[in-house]
């Protein structure tokens, strides 16, 4: 009676338990479920999904208007759809199962993770931030290097929806109206226009995707405005606004930019250079690595 008593119990506990997980695995199902349903599905692909937020992520940061992100997600979606296609392809093919296949993918994987690594890596980092008295001190010590060797201008590059918005926008410049003001009513992609107009660029660079806005900027006088121009379906015109000849020094901000991000790009580098080269002392010193001499 005893044993029969200390069995039922055991059970009881056994039951109890399995209700437990069972709750547990309920809840869990309902949390996901959730999530799911909270990220906007974009595309479906076999048991593939995108969602919204992950097609977002492709967006280059410059592009704030809103016709332009759907452009990008569209973009997106579409070569999304594409490859998953393509490879679903491949697999019903077998394709994946060819020996240079899976090592192509293998070392297609130790890619990846090589570069998680580093970027894991670079965000420990607390040492990467160049101040602008270190790129200002930088700039002191080798000024002489900083000659311009072709102009630079600063210009406005406008882009609107329609000929008419441009010829409005373009009017109301000549009338004095405010830049961001006009910006704020007829551009596309507003804060890119505004950034990209308080920097300094080298007339070769200048609009260079637009190569009749970069002619205009070769010729056109400080704050003349060009002709309007229909450029990939929307009308484009550029205002010159200051320039700097070859061989003067640089605008003081425009340089001093540039020196921080590539400070910041080079300790980027060494600091990477120095972890790899660390991760490959600690695996010599553990027999990790062989190294064959074929030439002999």
């Amino acid at each position: 009676m005893h044993l029969l008593s200390k069995l039922s119990f055991t059970y009881r506990k056994q039951i109890v338990s399995i209700f437990a997980l069972f709750i547990v695995f309920v809840a869990v199902s309902c949390t996901q479920q959730q999530e799911t349903v909270t990220e906007k599905l974009y595309a479906r692909v076999g048991n593939e999904v995108l969602t919204v937020q992950e097609a977002k992520r492709h967006i280059p940061s410059g592009v704030t208007d809103d016709k332009e992100q759907l452009r990008y997600l569209e973009q997106y979606r579409s070569r999304w759809i594409k490859n998953r296609l393509l490879a679903q392809e491949a697999r019903r093919n077998a394709l994946h199962e060819q020996d240079l296949i899976q090592q192509r993918i293998k070392n297609q994987e130790s890619q990846i993770l090589a570069q998680v690594l580093r970027d894991y890596w670079l965000q420990k980092s607390d040492s990467l931030k160049v101040t602008r008295n270190e790129a200002q001190s930088y700039y002191e010590k080798h000024k002489s290097q900083f000659i311009l060797q072709e102009r630079h201008v600063q210009y406005r590059h406008l882009q609107t929806a329609n000929l008419t918005e441009s010829r409005n926008a373009k009017a109301d410049l000549m009338a004095g109206i405010s830049f961001e003001d006009v910006v704020d009513t007829y551009a596309l992609n507003k804060s890119q226009t505004l950034s990209d107009s308080k920097q300094f660029w080298p007339i070769s660079a200048a609009a260079a995707k637009y190569e009749p806005l970069n002619r205009y900027l070769q010729i056109i006088g400080i704050q003349e405005i060009s002709p309007i121009r229909r450029l990939d379906g929307r009308y484009h015109f550029v205002q010159l606004i200051e320039q700097k000849t070859k061989g003067e020094h640089p605008d003081i901000d425009w340089i001093l930019n540039r020196i921080q991000n590539w400070l910041e790009l080079e300790k980027r580098r060494k600091l990477i250079s120095n972890f790899e080269q660390q991760i490959y002392l600690n695996a010599k010193v553990n027999n990790e690595i062989e190294e064959f001499d074929i030439t002999s």
